[in-house]
């Protein structure tokens, strides 16, 4: 079977926006008329026609170019390089300037262009042509030169009912394995509701000020350094750890992803210095994910998206602290206070007013016991679907450079 490597040029044709004086403005959108996509309207190798924009007819008929019609594909060439649609939910539109309308010739079946689009032999041409700019782009005179293999029509026929085949197959066993995912989130969360439900005789429902009042909660600050806070030029490459909130990973602190500051520097910070078995939250911008501080280094500088809580351990357990925090009940409190402000943070003086359940200190020890260890086996079995998803994800990588590589069989299909 002959297959030759072909430019797109030669088996496709392709049509700018019209980008002249007739260019529509958001100003010309209206609420109903003819569809006017750009690249954020494209999903999935579909058009998203739920957040179109419109333009009138009168301003359809004034575009020179950039007119699409069923059966055209769409390519982005700034932006989201790449990203693609095949139009066949609408009848007529225009496009904006990022994209570019590809029709293909009767030598390249639509579904085989498709899938083209979405294999590594179109990505290297994009990394090729796109060059290694801040803001990498591409013209239809690129893509144009775009490589693609191209096999007789009925080979390209049978390669795409194959590939669609094994790419349901994957795609049901992605859902599964997606609803698993799922469920195994949801266990921990019902059970974390359960045994925070069954309260009994010695439990203290408390303020974190009464807390602190008490002294069962020592120290509570957040990484609110004001003028004192460091200039990225003061991070170094080794010292005294500086966390943010994406450094709370799976309910763990990932010190690979922490900053770092010089003994002198760090010293110079009067707020926000944690220490071994803090319980670390995250109140800004990414708000909610807590961990428990485990460390060796006398110190941990906090950033300003974290608070600590320093527990006495006579009264309240960290590891228990840490669980209940992850409850509902707790969660919930945070997220009025978000809805009210319409701000994704919660101050260090509104956590204040959050109250705390408190059982005696056996039965912390006892839920925290248990909650860990259902915690690790969840984390286990989320840990076993996430490598399924990646398996999925690179078997169809792996189809698609068989596929245009002339090296698709009937049995590599069925293996998936």
């Amino acid at each position: 079977m002959v297959w030759s490597v072909r430019a797109l040029g030669e088996v496709c044709s392709f049509e700018n926006g019209d980008r002249g004086q007739n260019y529509p403005s958001r100003s010309k959108f209206v609420e109903t008329g003819i569809p006017f996509v750009n690249a954020g309207h494209l999903e999935n190798g579909e058009i998203q026609c739920g957040d179109l924009n419109f333009i009138t007819r009168e301003n359809y008929n004034l575009l020179s170019r950039g007119k699409f019609q069923t059966g055209d594909f769409l390519f982005c060439l700034r932006g989201s390089l790449g990203k693609y649609a095949i139009v066949n939910n609408l009848s007529e539109g225009a496009i904006a300037s990022s994209l570019v309308i590809v029709r293909t010739s009767a030598e390249v079946d639509k579904g085989y262009f498709s899938l083209y689009l979405q294999s590594q032999h179109c990505q290297r041409m994009i990394n090729k042509f796109a060059g290694g700019a801040a803001q990498p782009n591409l013209c239809a005179k690129d893509l144009a030169k775009f490589a693609i293999p191209v096999p007789p029509l009925d080979e390209q026929k049978r390669i795409v009912a194959l590939l669609n085949q094994a790419f349901a197959d994957i795609n049901q066993a992605r859902a599964l394995t997606e609803q698993n995912l799922k469920n195994a989130r949801e266990l921990f969360e019902s059970t974390l509701q359960q045994v925070f439900s069954q309260r009994g005789e010695g439990w203290e429902r408390a303020t974190l000020a009464e807390l602190l009042e008490r002294g069962w909660i020592t120290s509570h600050l957040d990484g609110n350094h004001g003028s004192d806070y460091p200039r990225k030029t003061e991070f170094i490459d080794q010292g005294i750890p500086y966390i943010s909130a994406n450094c709370l990973v799976d309910g763990k602190i990932d010190f690979n992803r922490a900053k770092f500051l010089s003994s002198e520097r760090a010293g110079r910070l009067r707020k926000g210095i944690a220490q071994n078995n803090d319980v670390i939250f995250a109140h800004n911008a990414t708000v909610g994910p807590v961990a428990i501080l485990r460390t060796e280094e006398s110190k941990v500088i906090l950033g300003t998206s974290l608070t600590y809580y320093r527990c006495d351990p006579r009264f309240v357990m960290p590891e228990y602290l840490c669980q209940y925090m992850k409850t509902g009940e707790f969660a919930s409190q945070y997220k009025l206070v978000m809805r009210q402000s319409t701000r994704n943070q919660v101050p260090i003086t509104k956590q204040r007013e959050f109250y705390h359940l408190i059982p005696p200190i056996d039965q912390q020890s006892m839920f925290a016991g248990l909650l860990a260890d259902l915690s690790e086996q969840i984390e286990h079995l989320m840990g076993v679907y996430e490598m399924k998803l990646f398996a999925l994800e690179e078997l169809k990588r792996s189809l698609l450079q068989k596929a245009f590589s002339g090296e698709l069989t009937q049995g590599h299909t069925e293996a998936a």
